[in-house]
């Protein structure tokens, strides 16, 4: 029988469930998900352990920023749509910089987000809901959610990435489309990653 890890640390991060005391060792588990990178243990405390303090929220904000800046994704005048005659401009001034400094953070959080949250709000990522109209009987074909047309996920949101991160709408689909595309794959990968060394740890223990 195939161990679903992810779902064993989120049952022992959350020590307040009747369920926490069945995890073979608690912090055993806790313990393997130690030796993964920072950033992957508090995305799976935040996803698999709903564990969104703000804190974790924060750190986990700084680590992906510094990530996204070092892999050179980032090109600042073209991201945040100020070119540098704009930042000349003594009536933008300091605003312009301190927007500047901000928006990669900003972006951070809302992939962030979006990444732990990734359950369409209406069928909870089942893909179908059942027939309100039909009783629930044996053999009744439910009905594919209509809110994201079976995919189980939110669908993406243009205009509000773009308020997330305090861009133009145009500015967003010419620039950061196709960064957000590239981060949540970062993002899986970390969460890949993270499994396959709690699945290693564990085969020690």
């Amino acid at each position: 029988m195939r161990i679903d890890y992810k779902e064993q640390a989120g049952i022992a991060m959350n020590a307040r469930t009747q369920l926490a005391d069945a995890v073979s060792d608690r912090q055993v588990t806790l313990g393997a998900l130690a030796f993964a990178d920072e950033l992957g243990a508090i995305l799976w405390h935040m996803k698999y352990g709903q564990d969104v303090k703000r804190a974790g929220l924060r750190r986990a904000t700084l680590l992906l920023a510094s990530r996204v800046r070092s892999a050179g994704k980032f090109k600042r005048s073209k991201f945040t749509g100020f070119s540098t005659s704009d930042k000349r401009n003594a009536r933008l001034g300091a605003d312009v910089e301190r927007a500047s400094a901000d928006i990669i953070e900003r972006f951070a959080v809302r992939i962030i987000t979006e990444w732990v949250a990734d359950l369409c709000p209406t069928c909870h990522g089942r893909r179908w809901i059942p027939r309100a109209s039909t009783p629930r009987v044996a053999g009744a074909v439910p009905l594919q959610c209509p809110t994201c047309a079976g995919a189980g996920k939110p669908i993406e949101d243009e205009a509000a990435r773009a308020r997330a991160i305090g861009v133009e709408l145009h500015v967003y689909r010419r620039h950061w489309s196709r960064l957000f595309a590239w981060t949540l794959a970062v993002l899986d990968q970390i969460d890949a990653d993270t499994g396959h060394v709690v699945r290693e740890q564990m085969r020690w223990k």
